[in-house]
């Protein structure tokens, strides 16, 4: 699998928050409908991701990096 970037991670958090593009990105397509249904877990869950979405990318590409291997 690719490796994500974080750029292109806040990118899709900021220009297309209403489609979860973040969460889709990251392959949490799961998450990803649920902060569409929720509008972002009313607010609370766009906040936690514009917290930790650097967070989210480096867990990512470690554990698909962990499956390469």
């Amino acid at each position: 699998m690719e490796k994500k970037d974080t750029g292109i991670a806040y990118l899709l958090f900021l220009l297309i928050p209403g489609l979860a593009a973040h969460k889709f990105y990251l392959r949490k397509p799961w998450q990803g409908i649920l902060f569409i249904l929720t509008v972002g877990g009313f607010g609370i869950w766009w906040i936690i991701d514009l917290i930790t979405l650097s967070k989210q990318v480096e867990e990512y590409n470690m554990k698909n990096a962990a499956q390469e291997n």
